[in-house]
């Protein structure tokens, strides 16, 4: 398992605001650490929160 904290975001609300969405989230993948698995993290987090991610910051933390 990889974790990775995705942090820094911002979000694109198409201008609505959304109270509540979190500028960092933590992340744990059950795959080995690439370039995809990156993806996949950022993915995550915009799929958990339901808006897409218009810029972040990604780093492994494990």
């Amino acid at each position: 398992m990889t974790t990775y904290r995705v942090y820094d975001i911002q979000w694109e609300t198409d201008g609505k605001s959304v109270p509540g969405l979190p500028v960092e989230v933590v992340v744990d993948l059950d795959e080995d650490p690439s370039e995809d698995a990156e993806n996949d993290a950022v993915n995550r987090v915009s799929n958990d929160h339901g808006w897409l991610i218009a810029d972040c910051k990604i780093e492994q933390v494990t």
